[in-house]
Protein backbone atom coordinates (compact mmCIF):
# COMPACT_ATOMS: atom_id res chain seq x y z
CA UNK A 1 0.00 0.00 0.00
CA UNK A 2 2.94 2.42 0.59
CA UNK A 3 3.88 2.27 -3.20
CA UNK A 4 0.22 3.53 -3.74
CA UNK A 5 1.57 7.41 -2.74
CA UNK A 6 3.62 7.37 -6.04
CA UNK A 7 0.08 7.45 -8.22
CA UNK A 8 -3.00 4.61 -9.20
CA UNK A 9 -1.07 3.55 -12.31
CA UNK A 10 2.46 2.98 -10.51
CA UNK A 11 0.64 1.61 -8.12
CA UNK A 12 -1.38 -1.35 -10.31
CA UNK A 13 2.00 -1.91 -12.20
CA UNK A 14 3.31 -2.94 -9.27
CA UNK A 15 0.20 -5.35 -8.78
CA UNK A 16 0.63 -6.46 -12.33
CA UNK A 17 4.01 -6.99 -12.05
CA UNK A 18 3.94 -8.82 -8.54
CA UNK A 19 0.92 -11.48 -10.04
CA UNK A 20 2.78 -12.34 -12.44
CA UNK A 21 6.14 -12.69 -11.05
CA UNK A 22 4.55 -14.58 -8.11
CA UNK A 23 2.68 -16.71 -10.18
CA UNK A 24 5.14 -18.07 -11.78
CA UNK A 25 7.64 -18.19 -8.85
CA UNK A 26 5.48 -20.33 -7.08
CA UNK A 27 4.66 -22.61 -9.74
CA UNK A 28 8.44 -23.10 -10.19
CA UNK A 29 8.93 -23.73 -6.44
CA UNK A 30 6.37 -26.19 -6.52
CA UNK A 31 7.29 -28.14 -9.63
CA UNK A 32 10.96 -28.64 -8.08
CA UNK A 33 9.67 -29.95 -4.31
CA UNK A 34 7.63 -31.73 -6.64
CA UNK A 35 10.39 -33.52 -8.73
CA UNK A 36 12.00 -34.32 -5.77
CA UNK A 37 8.77 -35.88 -4.25
CA UNK A 38 8.23 -38.00 -7.55
CA UNK A 39 11.96 -39.41 -7.22
CA UNK A 40 11.33 -40.67 -3.44
CA UNK A 41 7.67 -42.14 -4.48
CA UNK A 42 9.23 -44.03 -7.51
CA UNK A 43 11.95 -45.17 -4.87
CA UNK A 44 14.69 -43.72 -6.62
CA UNK A 45 15.90 -41.13 -3.72
CA UNK A 46 14.86 -41.47 0.00
CA UNK A 47 12.80 -39.18 1.30
CA UNK A 48 15.51 -36.42 1.91
CA UNK A 49 15.66 -35.45 -1.56
CA UNK A 50 12.24 -33.80 -1.37
CA UNK A 51 13.93 -31.89 1.44
CA UNK A 52 16.64 -30.88 -0.86
CA UNK A 53 14.75 -29.57 -3.42
CA UNK A 54 12.46 -27.86 -1.17
CA UNK A 55 15.67 -26.17 0.44
CA UNK A 56 16.57 -24.67 -3.10
CA UNK A 57 12.89 -23.87 -3.79
CA UNK A 58 13.15 -21.71 -0.32
CA UNK A 59 16.26 -20.37 -1.58
CA UNK A 60 15.21 -19.47 -4.91
CA UNK A 61 11.72 -17.83 -3.36
CA UNK A 62 14.08 -15.71 -1.10
CA UNK A 63 16.37 -14.23 -3.72
CA UNK A 64 13.24 -13.25 -5.72
CA UNK A 65 11.99 -11.68 -2.53
CA UNK A 66 15.11 -9.45 -1.89
CA UNK A 67 15.21 -8.35 -5.42
CA UNK A 68 11.58 -7.33 -4.69
CA UNK A 69 12.37 -5.15 -1.93
CA UNK A 70 14.00 -2.31 -4.43
CA UNK A 71 10.79 -1.04 -5.58
CA UNK A 72 9.90 -0.43 -9.10
CA UNK A 73 13.34 -1.48 -10.63
CA UNK A 74 13.52 -4.69 -8.09
CA UNK A 75 10.05 -5.52 -9.13
CA UNK A 76 10.76 -4.91 -13.06
CA UNK A 77 13.70 -7.46 -12.58
CA UNK A 78 11.88 -9.56 -10.26
CA UNK A 79 9.52 -10.60 -13.31
CA UNK A 80 12.36 -10.96 -15.39
CA UNK A 81 14.19 -13.42 -13.03
CA UNK A 82 10.69 -14.66 -12.42
CA UNK A 83 10.30 -15.55 -16.34
CA UNK A 84 13.79 -16.94 -16.47
CA UNK A 85 13.89 -19.36 -13.47
CA UNK A 86 10.02 -20.30 -14.33
CA UNK A 87 11.77 -21.62 -18.16
CA UNK A 88 14.73 -22.78 -16.77
CA UNK A 89 12.46 -24.81 -13.92
CA UNK A 90 10.17 -25.80 -16.76
CA UNK A 91 13.01 -27.49 -19.09
CA UNK A 92 14.75 -28.77 -16.14
CA UNK A 93 11.23 -30.33 -14.67
CA UNK A 94 10.44 -31.81 -18.48
CA UNK A 95 13.39 -33.40 -19.44
CA UNK A 96 13.49 -35.18 -15.54
CA UNK A 97 10.22 -36.46 -15.98
CA UNK A 98 11.05 -37.98 -19.40
CA UNK A 99 13.84 -39.58 -18.16
CA UNK A 100 12.02 -40.94 -14.89
CA UNK A 101 9.16 -42.44 -17.48
CA UNK A 102 12.34 -44.22 -19.38
CA UNK A 103 13.08 -45.40 -16.26
CA UNK A 104 9.94 -46.65 -15.37
CA UNK A 105 9.35 -48.35 -18.59
CA UNK A 106 12.53 -50.65 -17.82
CA UNK A 107 10.75 -52.40 -14.94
Amino acid sequence: MGFLSYGLFLFFVLVAIRTIGGCLLHASATALTGYGYSKYLMGIERFSAVFHYFLLAMAIHSFYNFVLSFELLGGLTGVFIAIIFAILCIKFVRQRIIELDRMQEKY
